[in-house]
């Protein structure tokens, strides 16, 4: 199944589409879930390819980390987070998407210093693109006779 038909959440959907369209131009794009991101990075501690494993993630011309604050981040993930971040600002393009607003963030990350100074490197840059209404999969799901 091509990329661009897996997934069908809004957000997600859209950075897809940038992505290929960057592809298209030739620049390299990496797609990752955080949880997966932050999974792999503390792998890494484990296995000791870390810093290798952290170079994967800050190589890409652009970067696009999907569903932040989907899941409360733990404290280690909160400082690759932050790691990833802070070695990215004005280094290489990065997408991130979220359901949760600015000032949720130190829930996110458990730390309210630690989410201040992710947002301060995030904002300097920043462009928001925010997609309200109802969700996709509850609208396909009322369509197919389910509820949403």
């Amino acid at each position: 199944m091509p990329l661009w038909k897996a997934f069908h959440n809004g957000k997600t959907h859209l950075a897809i589409a940038i992505a290929m369209k960057a592809l298209l131009k030739g620049y390299q794009v990496l797609f990752s879930s955080v949880a997966e991101m932050l999974c792999q990075l503390n792998f890494g501690w484990a296995d000791n390819r870390y810093y290798q494993k952290l170079d994967y993630y800050l190589r890409p011309d652009l970067l696009i980390l999907d569903e932040l604050g989907f899941k409360k981040l733990p404290s280690y993930g909160a400082d690759d987070f932050f790691e990833i971040i802070s070695r990215r600002y004005e280094q290489g393009s990065l997408i991130i998407t979220t359901n949760k607003p600015f000032d949720k963030w130190g829930d996110i990350f458990t730390d309210q210093t630690m989410a201040s100074a992710i947002l301060d490197r995030v904002v300097h840059h920043l462009m928001i693109i925010q997609i309200n209404g109802p969700s996709y999969r509850a609208k396909d799901l009322k369509r197919k006779g389910g509820e949403g």
